[in-house]
């Protein structure tokens, strides 16, 4: 039977707060003895690198692990006693990087790794286990973490990927399958994919179950995921945990040794800074150059430094451009160099030649203003300049110009096609025989020449689970086009060659869908709309039992049992109350939820809309509280009120 899986942590105050308390313990316990960890404790091991955590959350019974301060723990004792049906208990688990702020040292914490720079072999992981079978019901687990930015103190808001080795029990992973038999750097998966209240889960589990993995490349199993749309490239990769998730029992489980490896530091990256070639200026007169640099990762933003700039000169950090008015003559030796976001740089050296104050000559160069032009059209610009010596000969060059073109240097002429579009800032430079020189800056934008895609937003949309549903995307180009779409409701698709969304709806709620269109140039344009997928209808008579698991300052669990007491069948259930306390949910499994006030409604899944005569089913969720955490007294499934 299906079951939604929900968040791994309770919140951040408990686990500190525990492990402040066991940060004590082992460091006044001598190295390899056993340290006893119960509820949601912690413990630092192997000298920090890991992070030992029992993360009971959503059960209140017996159960705690042990380690002996190496990257191992054993689940020394459980009680744990969840439905099959529901969410596990708890996880105890061990893991590198930072868990709801709580951060192991060096690795992933250091170094958070950009998914577009996650490459095949750049973060590998090892892990060696023990698993007792018989009647506990449990699953063997990676929980990997990722999110839209390097760090986070509380629940990732980027993709929770799984990667399960083995399970004992009638237990699967959140969501629906997806693909089958798929084989990704040596291992047969089969892929399950289901959207949480903020955050996608996508679990790999493994065909044939496994004891242990060797160098399990984490990299070929993210970039799946990017091809399948799961993660985005901007992402990071945050947290690598492995462990358990108890239903029932589960002592005996042991992990016997865990490994993460970060391969070949800050990025991958490669930063070319262009080299400007030798500079002259001349003291007391304004001087600029623009430092250009590329970067190999898109999306990436570039922090400028220089060394041995000629007094009067400075670069600015976020721009590249060097400017100032020299002070002193003399040669320097400049490197300029420009770094980005996962630490990767690239620099360039060049000599910049001060002369002294010139006796008398001034260079001029007019300003031609800002220019236009369009990749694959010729262009041309007459740079003109005077000197007030006569009989001096000029000589001419520019910084910054548009690839594609380049300027004669007796003449002045800018010509060429460009081949790339963009915006340039350039700075043309006349110098005469006596070392006179004059400069003009001005900006250079290179369009395609290509109008952007239109696309008609088809308002927001209504649906039902299990009505088959076909909406008609329109858009219009010169070129041809290819269509996209992220959000929707699952159980449906949209068909990149056509535009056309269609399929049945599976899941009652409200999504926000954005639909993308692109041309053969690149150049998109997309449209946001709202789908309401309301569920199937459905009678019968029901009974619900409400239970508080458990609850700490400022936040809870709770589980809800709905029973069909009537004699027709559920088909399709909204499940209504409202809370006589101030709680606030924010996540749950099972199912969907939404919350206006204090008024709360949960919706089915779409594998648990059906609910037979003498049959019941089981929903949770995690939520915050204030001043009370009071339960709710009566309930209503699809309008019809509930003993």
């Amino acid at each position: 039977m299906h079951h939604r899986r929900s968040v791994i942590a309770a919140t951040a105050a408990l686990l500190l707060s525990f492990g402040g308390v066991l940060t004590g313990l082992v460091g006044g316990t001598a190295a390899h003895a056993a340290t006893s960890l119960c509820q949601s404790q912690t413990a630092s091991v192997s000298g920090g690198t890991y992070i030992v955590q029992n993360n009971e959350w959503n059960s209140s019974a017996a159960e705690c692990v042990s380690t002996d301060g190496n990257a191992d723990f054993t689940v020394a004792n459980s009680s744990i006693s969840n439905s099959t049906s529901g969410a596990p208990g708890g996880y105890p688990s061990i893991y590198q990087g930072c868990h709801w702020g709580l951060c192991s040292s060096g690795g992933l914490t250091s170094t958070p790794i950009q998914v577009a720079n996650l490459t095949s072999g750049k973060v590998t992981t090892s892990w060696s286990t023990t698993q007792p079978g018989g009647s506990n019901d449990y699953d063997v687990a990676y929980d990997i973490w990722y999110n839209q930015t390097p760090t986070t103190k509380t629940q990732p808001n980027g993709t929770e990927l799984m990667v399960w080795l083995n399970h004992n029990g009638p237990v699967q992973p959140f969501g629906s399958e997806v693909a089958s038999n798929v084989t990704i750097g040596g291992h047969t998966y089969n892929i399950w994919e289901g959207q949480q209240s903020t955050w996608d889960t996508v679990s790999y589990t493994m065909t044939s179950g496994a004891t242990s993995v060797s160098n399990l490349d984490i990299g070929l199993l993210t970039q799946d995921m990017v091809n399948r749309g799961y993660t985005k490239t901007s992402w990071y990769l945050i947290d690598v945990e492995a462990g358990f998730e108890l239903w029932q029992g589960g002592a005996g489980l042991a992990t016997n040794s865990f490994s993460v490896s970060v391969n070949g530091g800050g990025g991958t990256n490669t930063v070319t800074v262009a080299n400007p070639g030798t500079q002259t200026g001349t003291v007391g007169t304004a001087t600029s150059l623009q430092a250009q640099a590329s970067d190999s990762a898109g999306g990436q933003t570039l922090t400028y430094s220089g060394t041995g700039l000629p007094a009067g000169l400075s670069i600015n950090s976020s721009t590249g451009l060097i400017s100032g008015t020299p002070t002193a003559s003399g040669s320097s030796s400049v490197t300029v160099t420009a770094t980005d976001g996962t630490g990767a740089s690239g620099s360039t050296s060049f000599t910049w030649t001060i002369n002294p104050v010139n006796n008398g000559n001034t260079v001029t160069v007019t300003n031609p203003g800002n220019q236009t032009g369009t990749v694959g059209t010729a262009a041309s610009v007459q740079i003109h300049a005077s000197d007030s010596a006569a009989g001096q000969t000029l000589t001419y060059s520019a910084t910054g110009l548009p690839a594609g073109l380049s300027i004669n240097s007796s003449s002045g002429l800018i010509s060429g096609t460009p081949t790339a579009s963009g915006n340039s800032n350039v700075t043309v430079t006349a110098t005469d025989t006596t070392g006179a020189k004059g400069m003009a800056s001005f900006s250079w934008a290179v369009g395609t020449g290509v109008n952007p895609p239109t696309l008609t937003n088809p308002g927001a949309q209504t649906s039902t689970v299990g009505t088959p549903v076909s909406l008609q995307i329109h858009a219009t180009s010169s070129s041809t086009l290819t269509y996209s779409a992220t959000g929707l409701p699952p159980g449906l698709t949209i068909n990149s060659s056509t535009g056309l969304i269609s399929g049945t709806p599976t899941t009652a709620g409200t999504y926000s869908v954005t639909v993308t269109v692109t041309d053969s140039t690149g150049a998109s344009g997309s449209a946001t709309f709202g789908w309401t997928v309301n569920p199937a209808g459905g009678g019968g008579t029901c009974h619900v039992t409400y239970t508080l698991n458990s609850s700490w300052p400022g936040g809870f669990t709770a589980q809800v049992v709905i029973a069909n007491t009537g004699t027709t069948t559920i088909n399709g259930w909204s499940l209504t109350f409202t809370f006589p306390g101030d709680e606030k949910i924010t996540s749950n499994f099972n199912g969907g939820f939404s919350q206006t006030g204090e008024n709360a409604t949960l919706t089915n899944a779409s594998y648990n809309g059906t609910i037979a005569p003498g049959s019941s089913t089981t929903v949770g969720f995690q939520g915050t509280w204030t001043s009370s955490v009071a339960n709710p007294t009566s309930f209503a499934i699809n309008g019809t009120t509930c003993t």
